[in-house]
């Protein structure tokens, strides 16, 4: 019954606290790296970003964890994010993020990386795009992809 509730606590915690948008940016879930150089300080936020993001949501932190996300991404799912992370910290879950790739740009705005993701019962596959707004680097897609 525990395992139960736990594989479905984390395919909530993807689906909800995992930043999950509606299309990705990259159809096929595929990421083609672009022909320009992107300066090494972007690919450096952006992976500290993801992993920034998966320590918030593992030390249970709501806000923390919602000011990572793309505004109106926000403002929509923040009732959701929160009881996901009540549920994780209900269970004691801990999520293990590891790189998968580098982090690859489609211009100088968007950009996407995989991530490999251990929960309790299982390893996902995690797409994570971001997009620079005002200046300033946010999650606007994570989900699991095959």
């Amino acid at each position: 019954m525990k395992r139960r509730l736990v594989f479905l606590l984390m395919a909530m915690v993807l689906g909800v606290a995992g930043c999950v948008s509606q299309k990705p940016m990259i159809e096929g879930a595929t990421v083609e790296p672009t022909p320009q150089r992107i300066p090494q300080a972007d690919i450096d936020v952006l992976r500290r970003l993801a992993f920034d993001y998966w320590d918030a949501l593992n030390s249970y932190d709501v806000e923390k964890t919602l000011s990572y996300l793309e505004e109106n991404y926000r403002q929509v799912h923040a009732d959701d994010v929160k009881d996901g992370i009540r549920q994780m910290k209900t269970f004691r879950v801990k999520l293990r993020a590891s790189e998968e790739s580098s982090p690859r740009f489609q211009g100088q705005d968007q950009g996407a990386m995989y991530i490999t993701l251990k929960d309790p019962l299982s390893t996902r596959r995690i797409l994570m795009e971001f997009a620079k707004v005002a200046g300033e680097w946010k999650i606007t897609f994570a989900e699991e992809v095959e």
